[in-house]
C-alpha cells in the first residue's frame, strides 16, 4: 500500500509537513485510513510521502507547483512537523504489525529549499529521530533527478541509507524531469536493487508502458535479472 490509494472522493494533495493545520490533520487522517487498509489485506507496510515544506496551489503537467517559503526557519520547522506526523503513524504501524516507509523526495530545480527527504542524510535524520519501525522506500527515479539537482552522488545516498531501506520504486530517467522511463540492462538503478544487502528487499517497478504485454515481459526480465524466477 502506498500513500494516496485508494484516493478519496475529495481529491486533495497530501502533506504530513504542511504548514496548515487543517491540511496536516487530513493527511495524518487519510494515512492512519490506509495503515488499517494494509493491515486488513494483510501486507507487510504501509508508505507515505515524505512531504513538502510548503503546499502545492497548482501542477504544470510535470510537476506541482510549490510556493516560496515564507521564512529562513520554514524547512526546519517543516521537518519537524514531519517528524512529528511520522512518530504518530509509526505508533499505530506498529500496533498492527506493521513497518511504515517513508519515500524520497524528487526535487527539480524550482523545488529547491521546498521539499523534505531529498537527501541521504535528511533520510536518515528522520529514521534516527522517529526510531525503530520507520524506513525508506527509495524510489531511484525520484533519487536521480534529485541528485542531478543539488549535485550529490546518488552512491553515496544508497550507501547513507541502506541500512534502512524498506522498498524500491523502480525506474529511471535523463536526471532533468521524472519520467518514469523502464530501467534497461546495464542500468545504474538495477545495479542498485542487485546489491547483496537489497537481495530481500521487495521491488516495485513504477515504469510507464503502452501495454500490459510490455509491462508483463519488462516484469518477467526482471525476475531473470534479480535472480527471483
Amino acid at each position: 500500500m502506498h500513500n494516496y490509494f485508494p484516493p478519496p472522493a475529495r481529491s486533495f494533495v497530501i502533506n504530513l509537513a504542511s504548514p496548515d493545520v487543517a491540511l496536516r490533520e487530513r493527511s495524518l487522517e487519510f494515512a492512519r485510513e490506509g495503515l488499517e487498509l494494509t493491515a486488513a489485506l494483510d501486507a507487510p507496510a504501509y508508505s507515505v510521502h515524505a512531504g513538502f515544506v510548503t503546499d502545492p496551489v497548482g501542477f504544470d503537467g510535470t510537476s506541482l507547483v510549490l510556493p516560496e517559503p515564507a521564512s529562513l526557519d520554514a524547512q526546519a520547522e517543516a521537518e519537524r512537523r514531519l517528524g512529528d506526523a511520522i512518530a504518530i503513524l509509526k505508533e499505530r504501524a506498529g500496533e498492527l504489525g506493521l513497518r511504515l516507509l517513508v519515500e524520497n523526495n524528487v526535487c527539480v530545480p524550482e523545488h529547491r529549499g521546498k521539499l523534505l527527504v531529498q537527501r541521504g542524510g535528511e533520510a536518515a535524520a528522520l529514521v534516527r529521530a522517529v526510531g525503530d519501525g520507520v524506513g525508506l522506500l527509495l524510489d531511484t527515479g525520484h533519487l536521480k533527478v534529485s541528485a542531478a539537482t543539488l549535485d550529490f552522488d546518488w552512491a553515496d545516498f544508497v550507501d547513507e541509507t541502506a541500512a534502512f531501506v524498506g522498498g524500491f520504486h523502480l525506474h529511471d530517467n535523463d536526471g532533468s524531469v521524472d519520467t518514469h522511463t523502464p530501467v534497461v540492462p546495464g542500468s545504474w538503478a538495477l545495479e542498485v536493487v542487485r546489491r547483496p544487502e537489497f537481495a530481500d528487499v521487495p521491488v516495485v517497478v513504477e515504469a510507464k508502458f503502452d501495454s500490459l504485454d510490455e509491462l508483463r515481459r519488462h516484469v518477467d526480465w526482471l525476475r531473470h535479472e534479480l535472480g527471483a524466477e
